[in-house]
């Protein structure tokens, strides 16, 4: 279950970046066909790497669908906090405030939405196990999982 929630951490935290990585894969695989088309590149090896940069953005992709599809399917409180949270940059105290709550309280309701949204991510057959094959390789999304992973470990270190 912690790697889901460090999963579900990473995919939040990625998601606004996810459409200028996409965009910049495009760009590369651009300059990419152009450069090794006018430098006589072999065309089998060019090939090659096109796929693989294809594949790399149809990845992003899917984290971008997978976490929409995620957080389509929560209650609404718990999409508003992690979208509030995650996408708009939010500082704990400042949704505490918003919310009437304490600090603490409002950490217990994250860890609930982020609960929610690993549930609904196993639900949907896309638990850690799949996330760590398909999407940890990647370079952007291995050092977003690493950062989501230091995070918890600080939080959980608090709490034990």
């Amino acid at each position: 279950m912690d790697r889901d929630l460090i999963w579900c951490a990473a995919l939040l935290t990625a998601y606004r970046y996810l459409p200028k990585v996409a965009s910049s894969i495009d760009r590369y695989i651009y300059s990419t066909a152009i450069g090794g088309l006018c430098s006589g590149q072999d065309a089998i090896t060019l090939f090659d790497k096109i796929v693989s940069l294809n594949v790399r953005k149809e990845a992003i992709i899917n984290i971008k669908v997978l976490t929409d599809k995620c957080l389509d399917s929560l209650e609404d409180k718990h999409t508003r906090l992690l979208k509030s949270r995650y996408f708009y940059r939010k500082g704990c105290d400042v949704l505490a405030k918003e919310q009437g709550v304490s600090e603490r309280t409002l950490f217990r309701r994250l860890d609930s939405a982020l609960a929610a949204m690993a549930r609904a991510m196993r639900r949907l057959g896309y638990g850690s196990d799949w996330l760590d094959e398909r999407v940890g390789k990647d370079a952007f999304m291995s050092e977003v999982y690493a950062k989501a992973l230091g995070e918890y470990k600080v939080k959980t270190k608090g709490t034990a």
